[in-house]
């Protein structure tokens, strides 16, 4: 596993805080994407998940629609790896 820069860490953490709140069903995996979408430019300075992420209605209608997200926010979530969500999104339906 690669070294997490400092950006990646923070980025990290600060998601954490906001994902150790909520459950893990559909509705706390939605706070959680929508979380990802508004934190990420702020601390990684990328945009690489779309802004529609960045609307709870948006966010639970992709947990139940998009095969496998559900899935990879866990793993996300289990191993705190938040900044991999960022990491898929311009190769992924996530975009």
């Amino acid at each position: 596993m690669t070294q997490l820069s400092k950006k990646e860490k923070a980025f990290n953490d600060v998601v954490g805080v906001s994902a150790s709140y909520v459950s893990r069903d559909a509705e706390g995996l939605a706070k959680i994407l929508c979380a990802i979408a508004h934190i990420e430019d702020l601390h990684l300075e990328t945009t690489k998940i779309s802004g529609k992420y960045r609307d709870i209605e948006y966010c639970r209608t992709a947990i139940s629609d998009i095969s496998g997200l559900a899935e990879t926010l866990l793993d996300a979530h289990d191993n705190k790896l938040y900044h991999s969500i960022c990491s898929i999104g311009k190769c992924s339906p996530i975009n």
